[in-house]
Protein backbone atom coordinates (compact mmCIF):
# COMPACT_ATOMS: atom_id res chain seq x y z
CA UNK A 1 0.00 0.00 0.00
CA UNK A 2 2.83 2.27 1.15
CA UNK A 3 4.60 1.91 -2.34
CA UNK A 4 1.37 2.40 -3.98
CA UNK A 5 1.31 5.99 -2.53
CA UNK A 6 4.29 6.72 -3.13
CA UNK A 7 4.04 5.68 -7.23
CA UNK A 8 0.88 8.20 -7.17
CA UNK A 9 2.71 10.58 -5.53
CA UNK A 10 5.65 10.55 -7.85
CA UNK A 11 3.21 10.46 -10.47
CA UNK A 12 1.09 13.60 -10.13
CA UNK A 13 4.62 15.48 -9.34
CA UNK A 14 5.87 14.59 -12.75
CA UNK A 15 2.77 15.54 -14.48
CA UNK A 16 2.45 18.62 -12.16
CA UNK A 17 6.42 19.39 -13.30
CA UNK A 18 5.33 18.87 -16.82
CA UNK A 19 2.33 20.91 -16.70
CA UNK A 20 4.49 23.81 -15.76
CA UNK A 21 7.02 23.64 -18.21
CA UNK A 22 4.55 23.41 -20.63
CA UNK A 23 3.27 26.86 -19.32
CA UNK A 24 6.63 28.03 -19.31
CA UNK A 25 7.21 27.26 -22.91
CA UNK A 26 3.99 28.66 -23.90
CA UNK A 27 4.59 31.79 -22.24
CA UNK A 28 8.46 32.34 -23.96
CA UNK A 29 6.94 31.42 -27.03
CA UNK A 30 3.69 34.04 -26.95
CA UNK A 31 6.75 37.29 -25.20
CA UNK A 32 8.87 35.62 -28.46
CA UNK A 33 6.38 36.44 -31.09
CA UNK A 34 5.41 39.61 -29.35
CA UNK A 35 8.56 41.15 -29.43
CA UNK A 36 9.44 39.81 -32.95
CA UNK A 37 5.43 41.74 -34.50
CA UNK A 38 6.78 44.52 -32.16
CA UNK A 39 7.19 47.37 -35.04
CA UNK A 40 9.50 49.33 -32.69
CA UNK A 41 11.80 46.73 -33.02
CA UNK A 42 14.84 47.08 -35.42
CA UNK A 43 15.10 45.77 -38.73
CA UNK A 44 17.39 43.23 -39.07
CA UNK A 45 20.03 43.48 -41.82
CA UNK A 46 18.15 41.74 -44.79
CA UNK A 47 15.20 43.73 -44.22
CA UNK A 48 16.83 46.96 -44.13
CA UNK A 49 19.00 45.42 -46.95
CA UNK A 50 15.28 44.73 -48.61
CA UNK A 51 14.00 47.76 -47.92
CA UNK A 52 17.05 49.97 -49.45
CA UNK A 53 16.76 47.84 -52.73
CA UNK A 54 13.05 48.59 -53.07
CA UNK A 55 13.64 52.71 -52.40
CA UNK A 56 16.22 52.16 -54.94
CA UNK A 57 13.99 50.09 -57.50
CA UNK A 58 11.14 53.29 -56.93
CA UNK A 59 13.86 55.82 -58.12
CA UNK A 60 14.82 54.42 -61.36
CA UNK A 61 11.49 56.22 -62.39
CA UNK A 62 12.99 59.83 -61.25
CA UNK A 63 15.40 60.91 -64.32
CA UNK A 64 18.08 62.34 -62.96
CA UNK A 65 19.20 65.82 -63.44
CA UNK A 66 22.86 66.60 -65.46
CA UNK A 67 24.03 68.04 -62.11
CA UNK A 68 23.81 64.77 -60.18
CA UNK A 69 24.09 61.86 -62.51
CA UNK A 70 27.77 62.03 -61.49
CA UNK A 71 28.16 58.34 -63.37
CA UNK A 72 27.07 59.55 -66.57
CA UNK A 73 29.56 59.74 -69.35
CA UNK A 74 27.70 62.48 -70.91
CA UNK A 75 27.53 64.51 -67.71
CA UNK A 76 31.35 64.44 -67.20
CA UNK A 77 32.01 65.38 -70.80
CA UNK A 78 29.65 68.78 -70.45
CA UNK A 79 30.35 69.13 -66.35
CA UNK A 80 33.42 72.17 -67.16
CA UNK A 81 31.89 72.95 -70.54
CA UNK A 82 33.06 76.65 -71.78
CA UNK A 83 29.94 78.36 -71.91
CA UNK A 84 29.25 77.50 -67.93
CA UNK A 85 32.65 78.54 -66.95
CA UNK A 86 32.82 81.66 -68.31
CA UNK A 87 29.04 82.56 -67.46
CA UNK A 88 30.10 81.68 -63.90
CA UNK A 89 33.27 84.32 -64.33
CA UNK A 90 31.81 86.79 -66.20
CA UNK A 91 30.82 89.81 -64.08
CA UNK A 92 27.17 90.04 -64.24
CA UNK A 93 27.15 94.07 -62.60
CA UNK A 94 24.97 95.52 -59.97
CA UNK A 95 21.86 97.04 -62.12
CA UNK A 96 18.92 95.44 -63.47
CA UNK A 97 20.12 96.54 -67.17
CA UNK A 98 23.30 95.01 -66.59
CA UNK A 99 22.51 91.92 -65.49
CA UNK A 100 19.78 91.62 -68.31
CA UNK A 101 22.50 92.38 -70.84
CA UNK A 102 24.56 89.61 -68.96
CA UNK A 103 21.66 86.94 -69.45
CA UNK A 104 21.39 88.41 -73.09
CA UNK A 105 25.43 87.84 -74.03
CA UNK A 106 24.89 84.31 -73.05
CA UNK A 107 21.15 83.68 -74.40
CA UNK A 108 22.90 84.54 -77.73
CA UNK A 109 25.64 82.07 -77.44
CA UNK A 110 23.74 79.43 -76.21
CA UNK A 111 21.35 79.96 -79.52
CA UNK A 112 24.15 79.93 -81.74
CA UNK A 113 25.15 76.65 -79.77
CA UNK A 114 21.88 75.30 -79.62
CA UNK A 115 21.86 76.09 -83.92
CA UNK A 116 25.28 74.65 -84.66
CA UNK A 117 24.12 71.45 -82.03
CA UNK A 118 21.01 70.48 -84.23
CA UNK A 119 22.84 71.06 -87.52
CA UNK A 120 25.43 68.50 -86.26
CA UNK A 121 22.83 66.23 -85.21
CA UNK A 122 21.32 66.31 -88.57
CA UNK A 123 24.26 65.73 -90.69
CA UNK A 124 24.09 62.49 -89.17
CA UNK A 125 20.56 61.83 -90.03
CA UNK A 126 19.14 60.92 -94.01
CA UNK A 127 17.76 63.63 -95.96
CA UNK A 128 13.98 62.93 -94.34
CA UNK A 129 14.96 62.72 -90.97
CA UNK A 130 17.20 65.49 -91.28
CA UNK A 131 14.68 67.44 -92.28
CA UNK A 132 11.97 66.63 -89.85
CA UNK A 133 14.41 67.15 -87.37
CA UNK A 134 15.62 70.73 -88.12
CA UNK A 135 11.44 71.61 -88.89
CA UNK A 136 10.75 70.16 -85.40
CA UNK A 137 13.90 72.67 -83.95
CA UNK A 138 12.37 75.51 -85.34
CA UNK A 139 9.09 74.92 -84.54
CA UNK A 140 10.31 74.65 -80.62
CA UNK A 141 12.31 77.45 -80.42
CA UNK A 142 9.50 79.65 -82.44
CA UNK A 143 7.01 78.37 -79.50
CA UNK A 144 9.35 79.22 -76.85
CA UNK A 145 9.79 82.87 -77.90
CA UNK A 146 5.71 83.21 -79.10
CA UNK A 147 5.04 81.65 -75.22
CA UNK A 148 7.07 84.71 -73.50
CA UNK A 149 5.81 86.97 -75.21
CA UNK A 150 2.38 85.82 -74.45
CA UNK A 151 3.48 85.37 -70.85
CA UNK A 152 4.85 88.75 -70.62
CA UNK A 153 2.33 90.66 -72.19
CA UNK A 154 -0.66 88.82 -69.31
CA UNK A 155 2.44 90.85 -67.00
CA UNK A 156 2.05 94.35 -68.63
CA UNK A 157 -1.92 93.81 -69.46
CA UNK A 158 -3.25 96.88 -66.69
CA UNK A 159 -6.61 94.43 -66.61
CA UNK A 160 -5.03 92.03 -63.96
CA UNK A 161 -3.42 94.40 -61.68
CA UNK A 162 -0.07 93.15 -61.48
CA UNK A 163 2.84 94.91 -60.25
CA UNK A 164 5.75 92.68 -61.09
CA UNK A 165 8.12 95.87 -61.49
CA UNK A 166 11.53 95.85 -63.27
CA UNK A 167 12.90 92.26 -61.51
CA UNK A 168 10.35 90.37 -63.45
CA UNK A 169 12.05 91.30 -66.83
CA UNK A 170 15.29 90.00 -65.26
CA UNK A 171 13.39 86.79 -64.10
CA UNK A 172 12.04 86.20 -67.41
CA UNK A 173 15.31 86.53 -69.15
CA UNK A 174 17.08 83.98 -66.68
CA UNK A 175 14.39 81.26 -67.44
CA UNK A 176 14.80 82.20 -71.26
CA UNK A 177 18.60 81.28 -70.69
CA UNK A 178 17.77 78.46 -68.74
CA UNK A 179 15.70 76.46 -71.29
CA UNK A 180 17.52 77.33 -74.14
CA UNK A 181 20.56 76.00 -72.23
CA UNK A 182 18.85 72.61 -71.33
CA UNK A 183 17.38 72.25 -74.93
CA UNK A 184 21.19 72.60 -76.38
CA UNK A 185 22.34 70.26 -73.91
CA UNK A 186 19.50 67.53 -74.67
CA UNK A 187 20.49 68.09 -78.39
CA UNK A 188 23.92 67.52 -77.85
CA UNK A 189 22.74 64.51 -75.90
CA UNK A 190 21.11 63.01 -78.74
CA UNK A 191 24.21 63.11 -81.32
CA UNK A 192 26.12 61.45 -77.87
CA UNK A 193 24.10 58.87 -77.56
CA UNK A 194 23.69 58.42 -81.39
CA UNK A 195 27.38 58.08 -82.67
CA UNK A 196 28.06 55.54 -79.12
CA UNK A 197 24.90 53.66 -80.21
CA UNK A 198 27.06 53.66 -84.26
CA UNK A 199 30.44 51.90 -81.78
CA UNK A 200 32.22 54.97 -82.08
CA UNK A 201 34.07 57.53 -79.86
CA UNK A 202 31.46 59.51 -78.70
CA UNK A 203 31.94 63.16 -77.92
CA UNK A 204 30.72 66.38 -77.62
CA UNK A 205 32.28 69.39 -79.40
CA UNK A 206 30.96 72.76 -78.22
CA UNK A 207 31.38 75.73 -81.00
CA UNK A 208 32.04 77.94 -78.27
CA UNK A 209 35.41 78.46 -77.29
CA UNK A 210 36.60 75.99 -80.34
CA UNK A 211 37.29 77.65 -83.75
CA UNK A 212 37.76 74.51 -85.76
CA UNK A 213 34.26 73.42 -84.31
CA UNK A 214 32.44 72.43 -87.99
CA UNK A 215 29.98 69.91 -89.43
CA UNK A 216 30.66 66.76 -90.80
CA UNK A 217 32.90 67.00 -93.77
CA UNK A 218 31.28 64.17 -96.09
CA UNK A 219 27.23 65.97 -94.47
CA UNK A 220 28.62 69.91 -95.07
CA UNK A 221 28.34 70.40 -98.46
CA UNK A 222 24.96 68.85 -99.00
CA UNK A 223 23.75 70.45 -95.80
CA UNK A 224 24.53 73.37 -97.66
CA UNK A 225 23.31 72.64 -101.01
CA UNK A 226 19.77 71.89 -99.88
CA UNK A 227 19.09 74.57 -96.93
CA UNK A 228 17.54 76.81 -99.24
CA UNK A 229 15.53 74.46 -101.80
CA UNK A 230 12.04 74.95 -99.45
CA UNK A 231 10.74 76.41 -96.22
CA UNK A 232 11.80 73.53 -94.86
CA UNK A 233 15.05 74.11 -95.23
CA UNK A 234 15.15 77.57 -93.81
CA UNK A 235 14.01 78.13 -90.69
CA UNK A 236 13.14 81.30 -89.66
CA UNK A 237 14.65 81.24 -86.34
CA UNK A 238 18.50 80.43 -87.86
CA UNK A 239 21.54 81.09 -86.29
CA UNK A 240 22.55 85.16 -88.27
CA UNK A 241 18.96 85.98 -86.95
CA UNK A 242 19.13 84.58 -83.79
CA UNK A 243 20.40 88.09 -81.90
CA UNK A 244 17.62 90.46 -83.62
CA UNK A 245 14.61 87.84 -83.10
CA UNK A 246 15.78 87.80 -79.33
CA UNK A 247 15.83 91.39 -79.09
CA UNK A 248 12.85 92.29 -80.60
CA UNK A 249 10.78 90.33 -78.36
CA UNK A 250 13.00 90.49 -75.21
CA UNK A 251 14.45 94.15 -75.48
CA UNK A 252 12.05 96.46 -77.88
CA UNK A 253 8.64 96.59 -79.02
CA UNK A 254 8.05 93.55 -81.68
CA UNK A 255 5.66 96.24 -83.64
CA UNK A 256 8.51 98.58 -84.37
CA UNK A 257 11.68 96.67 -85.62
CA UNK A 258 12.87 99.36 -88.00
CA UNK A 259 15.13 101.71 -85.48
CA UNK A 260 14.52 104.84 -86.70
CA UNK A 261 11.27 104.30 -85.73
CA UNK A 262 11.72 102.99 -82.03
CA UNK A 263 14.20 106.16 -81.67
CA UNK A 264 17.50 104.12 -80.86
CA UNK A 265 19.82 105.93 -78.73
CA UNK A 266 18.43 108.92 -80.64
CA UNK A 267 17.01 111.81 -78.37
CA UNK A 268 13.06 112.25 -79.14
CA UNK A 269 12.79 116.58 -79.67
CA UNK A 270 9.48 116.01 -80.52
CA UNK A 271 6.64 112.96 -79.48
CA UNK A 272 4.48 113.69 -82.13
CA UNK A 273 6.69 113.02 -84.54
CA UNK A 274 5.34 110.59 -87.21
CA UNK A 275 7.83 107.86 -86.73
CA UNK A 276 7.15 107.40 -83.11
CA UNK A 277 3.52 109.40 -82.58
CA UNK A 278 1.30 106.33 -82.97
CA UNK A 279 3.49 103.97 -80.80
CA UNK A 280 1.20 102.65 -77.95
CA UNK A 281 1.58 103.98 -74.09
CA UNK A 282 -1.14 101.98 -72.26
CA UNK A 283 -3.88 102.36 -73.79
CA UNK A 284 -3.11 105.84 -75.65
CA UNK A 285 0.39 106.50 -77.95
CA UNK A 286 2.84 108.48 -77.71
CA UNK A 287 1.95 111.78 -79.42
CA UNK A 288 -0.93 111.70 -77.44
CA UNK A 289 0.47 110.79 -73.29
CA UNK A 290 3.96 109.81 -74.12
CA UNK A 291 5.98 112.53 -72.95
CA UNK A 292 7.07 110.98 -69.81
CA UNK A 293 8.20 108.08 -71.33
CA UNK A 294 10.09 110.19 -73.74
CA UNK A 295 11.92 112.31 -71.42
CA UNK A 296 13.05 108.49 -69.47
CA UNK A 297 14.49 107.39 -73.02
CA UNK A 298 15.84 110.77 -73.53
CA UNK A 299 17.86 110.81 -70.14
CA UNK A 300 19.24 107.19 -70.71
CA UNK A 301 20.47 108.44 -73.96
CA UNK A 302 22.00 111.39 -72.94
CA UNK A 303 23.35 108.87 -69.89
CA UNK A 304 25.29 106.82 -72.89
CA UNK A 305 22.85 103.78 -71.66
CA UNK A 306 21.15 101.77 -74.32
CA UNK A 307 17.88 102.63 -75.38
CA UNK A 308 14.63 102.42 -77.37
CA UNK A 309 11.69 104.28 -76.71
CA UNK A 310 9.56 100.42 -77.14
CA UNK A 311 11.68 99.36 -74.04
CA UNK A 312 11.28 102.39 -71.94
CA UNK A 313 7.73 101.92 -72.51
CA UNK A 314 7.44 98.11 -71.60
CA UNK A 315 9.64 99.26 -68.28
CA UNK A 316 7.50 101.90 -67.14
CA UNK A 317 4.36 99.63 -67.60
CA UNK A 318 5.23 96.73 -66.11
CA UNK A 319 6.68 98.61 -63.07
CA UNK A 320 3.20 99.81 -63.17
CA UNK A 321 4.10 103.53 -64.08
CA UNK A 322 0.54 104.35 -65.62
CA UNK A 323 -1.69 106.55 -64.31
CA UNK A 324 -4.97 105.35 -65.99
CA UNK A 325 -3.55 102.90 -68.32
CA UNK A 326 -1.87 105.92 -69.61
CA UNK A 327 -4.48 108.31 -70.22
CA UNK A 328 -3.12 110.60 -67.52
CA UNK A 329 0.47 109.56 -68.71
CA UNK A 330 3.15 108.57 -66.22
CA UNK A 331 3.35 108.32 -62.25
CA UNK A 332 6.24 110.73 -61.67
CA UNK A 333 7.01 108.89 -58.50
CA UNK A 334 8.15 105.83 -60.66
CA UNK A 335 10.84 107.87 -62.64
CA UNK A 336 13.64 107.22 -60.78
CA UNK A 337 13.08 103.48 -60.02
CA UNK A 338 12.98 103.04 -63.59
CA UNK A 339 16.28 105.01 -64.13
CA UNK A 340 17.70 103.25 -61.42
CA UNK A 341 17.41 99.72 -63.13
CA UNK A 342 19.45 101.42 -65.40
CA UNK A 343 22.29 102.44 -63.20
CA UNK A 344 21.30 106.36 -63.29
CA UNK A 345 20.52 107.47 -60.35
CA UNK A 346 18.39 110.85 -59.71
CA UNK A 347 16.67 112.83 -56.67
CA UNK A 348 13.59 114.83 -56.21
CA UNK A 349 14.19 118.36 -56.82
CA UNK A 350 12.31 121.55 -55.78
CA UNK A 351 11.48 123.98 -57.99
CA UNK A 352 14.02 126.71 -56.71
CA UNK A 353 16.42 124.67 -57.44
CA UNK A 354 15.88 124.48 -61.03
CA UNK A 355 17.99 127.67 -62.04
CA UNK A 356 21.33 125.47 -60.82
CA UNK A 357 23.28 123.85 -63.20
CA UNK A 358 22.02 120.51 -64.10
CA UNK A 359 19.88 118.05 -65.76
CA UNK A 360 16.47 117.74 -64.74
CA UNK A 361 14.25 115.48 -65.28
CA UNK A 362 10.30 117.60 -64.89
CA UNK A 363 6.77 117.69 -64.95
CA UNK A 364 4.45 120.56 -65.11
CA UNK A 365 1.23 122.03 -65.31
CA UNK A 366 0.38 122.76 -68.69
CA UNK A 367 -2.12 125.81 -67.09
CA UNK A 368 -1.90 125.97 -63.05
CA UNK A 369 -5.34 127.99 -63.15
CA UNK A 370 -6.75 125.24 -65.40
CA UNK A 371 -5.68 121.39 -64.09
CA UNK A 372 -8.02 119.84 -67.02
CA UNK A 373 -5.32 121.35 -69.37
CA UNK A 374 -3.10 118.21 -68.27
CA UNK A 375 0.25 117.95 -67.54
CA UNK A 376 4.07 117.35 -69.12
CA UNK A 377 7.12 116.20 -68.98
CA UNK A 378 10.16 117.35 -70.15
CA UNK A 379 14.00 117.16 -69.87
CA UNK A 380 15.18 120.36 -69.38
CA UNK A 381 19.48 120.82 -68.96
CA UNK A 382 20.57 124.32 -67.66
CA UNK A 383 24.06 125.83 -67.94
CA UNK A 384 26.38 128.67 -66.57
CA UNK A 385 24.87 131.16 -68.61
CA UNK A 386 22.30 129.21 -71.23
CA UNK A 387 19.58 126.17 -70.98
CA UNK A 388 17.70 123.83 -73.34
CA UNK A 389 14.55 122.17 -73.14
CA UNK A 390 13.75 118.55 -75.05
CA UNK A 391 10.54 117.63 -75.95
CA UNK A 392 8.97 121.06 -75.08
CA UNK A 393 9.11 124.78 -75.38
CA UNK A 394 12.32 126.65 -74.85
CA UNK A 395 11.10 128.11 -71.66
CA UNK A 396 13.67 129.21 -68.89
CA UNK A 397 13.92 127.47 -65.32
CA UNK A 398 12.45 130.12 -63.69
CA UNK A 399 9.26 129.60 -65.70
CA UNK A 400 8.43 125.64 -65.19
CA UNK A 401 9.71 126.88 -61.59
CA UNK A 402 6.06 128.25 -61.75
CA UNK A 403 3.84 125.21 -62.94
CA UNK A 404 6.27 122.88 -60.97
CA UNK A 405 4.52 119.54 -60.37
CA UNK A 406 7.85 116.92 -59.48
CA UNK A 407 10.81 116.24 -60.97
CA UNK A 408 14.02 115.08 -60.70
CA UNK A 409 18.15 116.09 -60.71
CA UNK A 410 19.88 113.42 -62.82
CA UNK A 411 23.22 112.69 -61.08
Amino acid sequence: MKNKLCFVSALLSVLVLAAGLFLLCSCTNEELQLKTEDPRAPLSETEEARNTLSETENDKTTLPSDEKDDESEFYKLIKNNPLDRDYEADDPGTTIYEMRLHQKKYTDLWLEELHFSSKSYAALLNASDRDRFLLYEEKWEKALLEEFKFIASIYSNTGYDLHPGSQYLLDRDIDYLRMIRERTLYVKNLQYNFEFARGKDATVTFLYGSPEASLPENKKEETENKKDKDDLKKPETSAPNAEATFEEDFFYDPDSKDESADAKNTIVTNQKDPSIKDMKVGSGNVGENGCGAVAIHNVKVIKGVESTLSETIRDIESGSGLIIDGYLGINPFVVDDVLKDYGINCTPVKAKELSDPGLYLIAFWNNPKDLGAGAHYVVLRVYEDSFEVLNGDQNGPEWYADKYIYGYRVN
